[in-house]
């Protein structure tokens, strides 16, 4: 999928980073991001929960 940092994406869910950040972010995890001199990095904390109802 080919995307970038502003959020936008051409195919896929069309939520963007920012939007996959809130979604992560609704569920307890964290998500960063930065890109500088060409390179991108990305890090995601999300949170496992064991739903056996």
């Amino acid at each position: 999928m080919e995307g970038s940092a502003d959020g936008t994406a051409e195919s896929g869910t069309r939520l963007g980073l920012r939007g996959h950040a809130r979604l992560i972010e609704h569920h307890g995890g964290s998500m960063t991001w930065d890109q500088a001199d060409g390179s991108f990095s990305l890090e995601a904390v999300i949170p496992l929960h064991d739903d056996a109802r």
